[in-house]
């Protein structure tokens, strides 16, 4: 039987060997095809940029205050037409109701008319009717969030109900395309909004990032969809009975 080596000596060799370690240079980490992709990806990828709104163009209080009510619509939404021409008609008699624009589709592209609208048209075609509405089936589902900046440059000027309106019927009874810049500054003119002020919001790309970013708070806050009231805290479905409406607006 061999003699064991001294404890001392297998110390001072589990030493050396450390030490050999440490000296040789480390080998390069391997990465195969789809790792190397990703992390190319990684690094070509800007960061995203945060657009904060100019002071001139703030987007309106979403509204909170007792006693008033805040009704959320968008233009190629046939339940929203008929929800802000009954506010519009009980504003004009004393009923405390603001309006807020809001983007509901998202979708930075002209979309076809879905089943889902189609259906939505057929159900308040009567309510339509008895708010004096013509509600015809649309061509397309256009992008709305230069239609709300122009709403927040007519809402300062105090044309706000003139301008929705306006707007509502254009696109609901002839078909206009509220993604077309020419026809937002006609329906402008026609209700008497300085062009010049118009024209410069609707060129105003933090304008429309304002309007943007409302409605992504509103989301984060509950509202997925229009019309949807805001009274007393609490969301509720858009189109109510006018009775309703009159006592959800008491204290």
């Amino acid at each position: 039987m061999g003699a064991r080596p001294a404890p001392l000596a297998q110390a001072r060799e589990r030493v050396a060997a450390r030490l050999r370690q440490r000296e040789q240079p480390p080998r390069p980490a391997r990465r195969g095809p789809a790792r190397l992709g990703r992390t190319a990806a990684r690094l070509a990828t800007p960061a995203p940029t945060l657009v904060t709104p100019s002071p001139g163009h703030r987007p309106p209080s979403a509204g909170t205050i007792t006693g008033v009510i805040t009704l959320y619509h968008d233009y190629t939404s046939p339940t929203s037409a008929v929800a802000v021409a009954r506010a519009h008609r009980l504003a004009a008699e004393g009923l405390p109701i603001q309006l807020v624009g809001f983007e509901a589709i998202g979708v930075d592209m002209t979309l076809p008319v879905t089943v889902d609208v189609l259906g939505e048209l057929d159900a308040v075609s009567e309510a339509a009717r008895a708010e004096g509405l013509a509600l015809s089936r649309p061509d397309t589902l256009p992008v709305t969030g230069l239609a709300h900046v122009a709403e927040d440059v007519a809402q300062a000027a105090g044309r706000g109900d003139a301008w929705r309106a306006a707007a509502y019927r254009a696109y609901w009874e002839q078909a206009a395309d509220l993604a077309d810049r020419s026809v937002l500054l006609t329906l402008a003119a026609e209700i008497g909004l300085d062009t010049e002020r118009t024209t410069a919001a609707l060129d105003d790309r933090l304008a429309l990032a304002a309007v943007r970013q409302r409605t992504g708070e509103l989301r984060r806050e509950g509202i997925g969809g229009v019309p949807t009231l805001l009274a007393h805290r609490t969301l509720v479905p858009g189109l109510l009975p006018e009775d309703d409406l009159r006592a959800l607006a008491g204290p």
